[in-house]
Parts: structure tokens; C-alpha cells; sequence
């Protein structure tokens, strides 16, 4: 049930009456709250050692207006449940000063509640107090003995005082409410012998409303300390209420329609003024209530008691812990109360929380939470301000400095990252860091200017001079496709982090990875093994080249998930860690531009596998020597395929009902049928998933028939290998070739001996590599094809066009990239795709 359904069903709470017992010497006090038309809600309140003297001298009337305050703070908990438009004070008379005061306190008291419901508190027919009793109580002027009672929890901030009261020499006592068993030791060491525990009981019936779906959240619990000390020093014969609120609870954690939600208001300086105001008027005037520590913030708290080793191993500040005498290590608040006393007790912090939280990666996030990164939210629990943490993780990082220790991976966070590279994978970066660290800044560097770019880019280095400031940074993220330049490698060499995207993914993934690399096929592989996965009711996710960047899927990730990642030698040539199943399609010379010789790039590939354990796998071509090399050293458990085995394919899929062309293509579904297998997918689902394929765009693409000549795209074969393979699928009929590209220092006679054989009549080449397609050519050939040369798409197709007898096949095939004329293969392919339509319209 939502606000406004709750509180049309619910119009009114009413405060009917209370009642006080004395049983045994304790009071006890029974509240009786009206939600309605019908739910009673009885919280109680037990009070120890309270003597029948003592309670005739304060008189009934006294008891009865500071038990009756008392019951409008305990009012709170209960008026959320609805947030009833009105409520009825039968149990005791308040004037408008009085209201005014509630009302604050409901507004601001609860402002944490009304954020995380979203709620409008600003309306003005919120609430509206209602009295019905205009019979005055009596305060109590009666002179109360000068000493203090000391209001303890679990934490640093009430041992302090304790600690600073007890050296004073001054009388005191500790008031304890539903005490933990830290509370009680600390009270103990702290010079309490026989603290005063009181216990209050949430009414049962509140809770199963929260659980109905009711309305719930944070009170102000610190109000309700203050009028139940009040209550406590004037039974017991108090003067001094002295509290533990530190300077830095004036800090709140986000603005919200105009107003500052704290969810330590009750603890703020606001609030105990106004609340000394309220006791002196509508109390007592003899009480004096304050904070001890107000002055100080937690830093400064955290330094002195980090002197005081007796309370080391005893006190408790974690909320979800601190009934179980824990520290959950997991939440804000043991998040904050370590990084305050790291700079002044080091590793011995680990001691007191019994392990070391700035080990920990995943609390990352709740530092920058901390820290209000970016207009954050700071956690709505009792933590240090913004610049008492920010200072802490300076002096944290110092003492390690000073003291010769690793920084620990927590503080290691807030070092300088630059990224290294803003094409896709760049980017998925920034997106992946902006939803692992929100606010944190991170700067960029790029050779091309990127003018839109994330919120969470700080600094941007564009042009020549783009890797001038690589050594101002700690961590550097490099995106594929940038070679290891003399400045990166200067960098590494000076002990700067050199990762990828792709080291981040596999080293934070907890799901199973299928890595898929080759030089040709990987593709067609990488998707089939997907398909295979969607088919068998796996839920798979295709990442990597051939899929989204892999980062942009880490926040679905689990121990369940499985990831099939086309890999590159580029994602490759960096790796310090291997995928759990390795698929080696082949292996040629590629990319030689960028890896300088095949030995480099075969050791990039290598790194697939490299890593692997013994409870990996290795799936690998055992036709390609190079292959069979690198399964000799692989650690994993090894399945090989080749030509050899087509039967793998064949005994389960009908040859005509394959949607792929060539014989080289069914080496690139055996790995799909063979990880299908192991993953104890059904058969028929796996001859499904292959049938039903859709072949890949650029990859022996059919265009159409047009004036009876076929046009195939074929533009993703890059290497002179590729070429074979398709001239070889297409067969006889094909008799015009479009290729040449980039010139990458390749060796082309196996291309020039394919088409010396075959029944090619027109060669239309592109530069750079044409020159070496024709001369590898003429060399096998006796008679080799006519020949043109071209220099842009358009023409290569009318020329083609022209040349192509009908009934024949025209292939875009360039063995070659596209860099030199051509954005990358897929603009070459799409702008054949475009010019056979045209000129075939036309």
C-alpha cells in the first residue's frame, strides 16, 4: 500500500492515555496509541529501582507530563506506519508552542523517512495536531543534584566521555536503554558498576504492519534518548544529562524538496538547543541536558580514542551488527569508523574489526558514497562528514608511505586513472567506472577529439600529444588496438598499472567464460556457441567484438551466468588471466602492423590459454601447427577438432539444411556442438540453434541477384587465407574479384595460386595491396584475368557490372583491410551492399 492509500484508510492516530504501574520498586509504563478505525498499539516502557520516596517527592503530576512527553516521541514510530492526517492528543494538553515544536520535530525528525518513501513533507495538510485534554501537567523546579548521567551506547563517542568524566573525578552513572553487550562492558569499564537499564518493547503489532506492506523507516532516536534521560534524571536525582553528539552529526546527507535531510538530526546542535529550550518550558528547568563532545568531530574523536586501548576490543558502532556484539564489515558505518582510526592505529584497526575492510574491493562504493561523490547520497547512518573522511584517506595513505607497507586496494581506488582510448571500449570503461564508483572523476586520452563525452571525464588529452601524461597517472586503462608505444611502455617500466577492459572483465567476472579467438572465423564461432546456449534455455550473453563491450554486462553477472567472448589479439596481447573454456579457430599472420612480427602476435593469441588451470578447457583446431604448439604447453584439458572430424557436424546436421557456405565453415561449428555437449545440451536443441542460424553480415554475405549476375560480401576476409576459403565455398561460378586494401606486409602467393586456378575472368583491385594480389597472380597464371584498378567502391561495382557475364558470381573478397579507403570492413562491405542496389536500380 502506498502514502495516500494508508492514509485515507487510516485518518486519524490517537493518543488515548497512558498508564504507570509500580511493580516490585521498577515502573512500568504501558502507552496507548489508537490507529484508525481499529488497530491498538501498547508499546512499554520498564524503569528499574524507581523508590516510592522519590516518586512522592516529584508528585504524580510531575510523572505524569514527563511520562505523557515521553509518549509523543514514542507517537512517532507509530504515526509512520500511515502518516494519518491527524493526530489526537487525549492523554495530555499541548499549547501552540508545544505543537510547533512536535511538528519540527515530525518534519525534520522523520526526514529521512519521507525521502526514502517519497513523500511530500512540505504539504500543508501533512498532519495536523489535534487536543483534546486542556488539563495542564505540572513541571517539575525542585533543585536535582549535581552530577551527570551519561547516556552510553556501543560506540567510541560514549566511551570518550565516560573516559573524560571518569578522569574529572566528578560523580556520574550510566543510563543504558535495551542495552548490547558492548554498551554494558563499556559502561563497566568506564566506571559504572551498576548502570541503570531500561527497557522499552516495541508493540509486535507495528512490526506485522511493516510487513503487510505498511509504511516504515528511521525516527529520530536520539529525541527519544533526550526525553527518556529527562524522565530518568529527575526519578534518579540528576542534574547533568550528558549525551555523545559530535560536531560532525551537523552534516546532513541530501537536500530534498528545500530542506536538508539528516538522519542524525536528533543528534544536531539544532535539535539539542531546541530540545533544552522545550525541557527548561515544558519539563524541568533545573535539568541540564547537553552533548559532551559537541565541539569535536569524528576525526577528532577517533584520534583520541584510539589512546584508549582498554575500550579497543569492546566497543561496537555497526547497527546491524551490534546486538550479535559484531562488526558486519560490510555497511557505512564500519566502513567510516575504520577509515577514521587507520591513521592513528594502522593494521591494528584489523585487530578490533577481525579483518582488514580496506582489503575489501567491494566497500569501494560505500567510500565514494562517503565521500557524497558527484551530489551522492551519503549514507543515512551515524558516519564522519565529507572532509573528515576525504582527510582520513590522506592520512591513511601517508602512514603506509611513511611507514614502507602497500597502500591497502580500498585507498588504492582514489589513485589517478586515465583511459587510455575512447572507441567502444573507452567508453564502456567510463560507463563501467561510473556505475562501480559514481562520482569518482577519471581523465582520458585519445588521438582523435572527442567532444561528448561522460560526466565522470575529468581531465581529456586529444591529438599528437596524447600519451604526453601517461606517467602523471596511477592506473592506466588501454584500450585494444593501442600498440604497447615507447611511452606506454615507459610508463609500465616506472610502476604505473597498465590493464584493459578486458583483464578488468575476467578478473571480476564470476560466471563462466567462453573465450573464442582465431584469426578468421571467430565470429561465426562465437555466435553459433551463443545461439547453441539461447537454444538449450541457457542464459548466455554474446560479449566482445562480435557483442557489446564486455564491461557493460559485469553488473548482470553471477556464479550462474555464461559469457561467450569473442576475443581479439589485441584484448589478448595484455592478459594475466585466461577464460575457463578456450576456442582456437586458426591461426595466420594478421594485425603485423600492429604486433611487429607473427611470432608476437602468436604469443598474444597464446594468452587465451596461457592462464588456464587444469579445471579449464581448450578447444583448438589441430589442423593449424601453430595450434597444436600451444596445446602442447596449455595446462587445461584439451578437445581438438579438424577437418577430419566433419562428421561431427554432418552425423548430426543434413548438409543442405547448414545455412553456411564452405567447407571451412563447419570447422566453425564444432566447437559450437562440442561446448554444447559439455554444457549437456540436447542434440536436436543443438542441430536447432545451427539450422536456424542467420550468417553474419560481411561474411560470404548474399546480396542478391541483379541482371542474373550473384553478388556476394565477403569484406570481413582480411587475409589472403579468408579469400581462399570463400573462392573455394563459391566455387566455379565465380568470375569477377574485388580485393586489395591496406598493405600490412603479408605474403600473398596462396591467393595468387587459388585464383590462377580458378575460373576468375576479372580482377578489380583496390591499393595498397592490388600490386601484390596481381603479381602473386601473374606469377601462378599463364594467363591471368583482366585487370582495374580502382580507388573507390562505385567504380569497382559498375566496372563490375559491366565485366560479369549473367549467370555468374561477383565477390567482394579483399584479403586486405580497409584502413586506407575505408572507415573499417564493415563501411567497405555496406558500401558495396549500397552500390549494387543503385547501380543495379538503375
Amino acid at each position: 500500500m502506498n502514502f495516500d492509500e494508508l492514509k485515507d484508510k487510516h485518518r486519524q492516530l490517537i493518543y488515548e492515555d497512558f498508564k504507570i504501574l509500580s511493580e516490585n520498586g521498577n515502573l512500568k509504563i504501558t502507552f496507548n496509541f489508537l490507529l484508525t478505525p481499529n488497530i491498538k498499539f501498547m508499546p512499554e516502557l520498564t524503569v528499574p529501582n524507581v523508590s516510592e520516596g522519590r516518586l512522592k517527592e516529584i508528585g504524580s503530576g510531575v510523572l505524569q507530563n514527563l511520562v505523557f512527553n515521553l509518549g509523543m516521541i514514542e507517537l512517532l514510530s507509530y504515526w509512520k506506519a500511515a502518516c494519518s492526517p491527524q493526530i489526537i492528543i487525549k492523554a495530555g494538553f499541548l499549547d501552540q508552542d508545544q505543537i510547533a515544536f512536535w511538528k519540527k520535530l515530525l518534519v525534520k525528525g522523520l526526514g529521512e523517512f519521507f525521502y526514502n518513501n517519497k513523500i511530500d513533507f512540505t504539504q500543508k495538510d501533512l498532519v495536523e495536531f489535534k487536543i483534546e485534554n486542556r488539563q495542564k501537567l505540572s513541571l517539575y523546579y525542585g533543585e536535582l543534584k549535581d552530577r551527570d548521567l551519561v547516556l552510553v551506547g556501543g560506540g567510541k563517542d560514549s566511551a570518550l566521555t565516560l573516559e573524560s568524566d571518569s578522569q574529572k573525578g566528578k560523580e556520574f552513572q550510566c543510563l543504558v536503554l535495551n542495552p548490547t553487550e558492548a554498551a554494558i562492558k563499556i559502561a563497566k569499564v568506564g566506571g559504572c558498576k551498576n548502570s541503570i537499564i531500561i527497557k522499552r518493547i516495541i508493540d509486535p503489532a507495528l512490526i506485522k504492519l511493516n510487513e503487510q506492506g505498511y509504511l516504515n523507516g528511521h525516527t529520530p532516536f536520539s529525541a527519544y534518548l533526550a526525553f527518556l534521560s529527562t524522565l530518568a534524571g529527575v526519578l534518579y536525582d540528576y542534574k547533568n544529562l550528558v549525551v555523545s553528539n559530535e560536531a560532525s552529526s551537523n552534516e546532513g546527507n541530501v537536500k530534498w524538496m528545500g530542506q536538508e535531510i539528516n538522519h542524525q538530526y536528533s543528534k544536531t546542535g539544532e535539535f539539542e538547543q531546541d530540545f533544552r529550550d522545550y525541557s527548561k518550558k515544558y519539563l524541568s528547568p533545573s535539568v541540564n541536558y547537553f552533548s559532551f563532545l559537541s565541539s569535536l568531530g569524528e576525526l577528532q574523536v577517533a584520534e583520541s580514542f584510539s589512546k584508549m586501548e582498554k575500550y579497543h576490543k569492546l566497543f561496537r558502532s555497526c547497527n546491524k551488527g551490534s546486538k550479535q556484539g559484531i562488526w558486519c564489515g560490510k555497511c557505512p558505518k564500519c566502513v567510516s569508523t575504520y577509515l577514521l582510526l587507520y591513521p592513528f592505529l594502522g593494521k591494528k584497526v584489523a585487530e578490533i574489526f577481525g579483518k582488514n575492510l580496506l582489503d575489501d574491493e567491494n566497500l569501494i562504493p560505500i567510500v565514494h558514497g562517503l565521500l557524497r561523490e558527484n551530489d551522492q547520497v551519503k549514507p543515512f547512518e551515524c558516519v564522519a562528514t565529507v572532509e573528515e573522511i576525504k582527510l582520513a584517506i590522506s592520512l591513511s595513505v601517508e602512514r603506509a608511505k611513511k611507514n614502507g607497507e602497500e597502500i591497502p586496494k580500498v585507498l588504492q581506488s582514489f589513485q589517478t586513472i586515465l583511459i587510455l582510448g575512447l572507441g567502444r571500449e573507452g567508453l564502456s570503461v567510463l560507463k563501467f567506472l561510473k556505475e562501480k564508483f559514481p562520482f569518482k572523476k577519471v581523465d582520458a586520452a585519445d588521438r582523435k577529439e572527442y567532444l561528448k563525452l561522460p560526466k565522470n571525464v575529468g581531465k581529456t588529452f586529444f591529438g599528437e600529444n596524447y600519451l604526453s601524461s601517461l606517467t602523471s597517472y596511477d592506473v592506466i586503462i588501454k584500450s585494444p588496438g593501442i600498440p604497447f608505444f615507447a611511452d606506454i611502455q615507459r610508463a609500465k617500466e616506472e610502476g604505473k598499472i597498465i590493464t584493459s577492459p578486458t583483464a578488468i572483465f575476467l578478473k571480476n567476472c564470476k560466471g563462466k567464460v567462453i573465450g573464442v579467438t582465431g584469426t578468421k572465423g571467430k565470429s561465426t564461432t562465437a555466435s553459433l556457441i551463443y545461439e547453441v546456449f539461447k537454444k538449450g534455455g541457457l542464459r548466455a550473453h554474446l560479449i566482445g567484438n562480435i557483442g557489446a563491450p564486455a564491461l557493460d554486462f559485469l553488473k548482470e553477472d553471477s556464479k550462474d551466468s555464461i559469457f561467450v567472448y569473442e576475443l581479439s589479439s589485441f584484448q589478448l596481447e595484455d592478459l594475466d588471466v585466461s577464460p575457463y573454456i578456450a576456442v582456437m579457430t586458426n591461426i595466420y599472420p594478421e594485425h603485423l602492423d600492429h604486433h611487429g612480427n607473427f611470432s608476437t602476435y602468436v604469443k598474444a593469441k597464446n594468452n587465451i590459454t596461457k592462464f588456464q588451470t587444469q579445471k579449464d578447457y581448450l578447444i583448438y583446431n589441430k589442423d593449424i601447427p601453430g595450434l597444436k604448439l600451444i596445446a602442447q604447453v596449455s595446462k587445461a584439458k584439451k578437445i581438438s577438432f579438424s577437418k577430419e572430424d566433419k562428421q561431427i557436424v554432418e552425423n548430426l546436421v543434413h548438409k543442405d539444411t547448414i545455412p553456411l557456405l564452405g567447407e571451412f565453415n563447419l570447422l566453425n561449428i564444432m566447437p559450437a556442438i562440442i561446448i554444447g555437449r559439455l554444457f549437456k545440451i540436447p542434440d536436436e536443441k543443438i542441430e536447432e540453434a545451427i539450422i536456424n542460424f542467420k550468417p553474419l553480415p560481411h561474411r560470404l554475405e548474399f546480396v542478391g541477384e541483379v541482371s542474373r549476375i550473384r553478388f556476394y560480401n565477403d569484406s570481413l576476409s582480411t587475409i589472403p587465407e579468408a579469400t581462399v576459403e570463400a573462392l573455394s565455398a563459391l566455387g566455379r561460378n565465380v568470375a569477377t574479384l574485388i580485393a586489395g586494401g591496406f598493405d600490412r606486409g603479408l605474403d600473398y602467393s596462396i591467393l595468387g595460386e587459388a585464383i590462377a586456378k580458378s575460373h576468375i575472368k576479372t580482377l578489380i583491385l583496390f591499393p595498397d595491396t592490388g600490386i601484390k594480389i596481381w603479381d602473386a597472380t601473374s606469377k601462378y597464371s599463364k594467363k591471368p584475368p583482366q585487370k582495374f584498378d580502382v580507388e573507390y567502391m562505385g567504380k569497382a561495382v559498375k566496372i563490375a557490372f559491366e565485366v560479369t557475364e549473367p549467370g555468374k558470381i561477383c565477390l567482394l573478397s579483399p584479403a586486405s583491410t580497409s584502413f586506407n579507403l575505408f572507415r573499417d570492413f564493415e563501411d567497405r562491405g555496406n558500401q558495396f551492399k549500397d552500390w549494387v542496389r543503385k547501380l543495379g536500380a538503375d
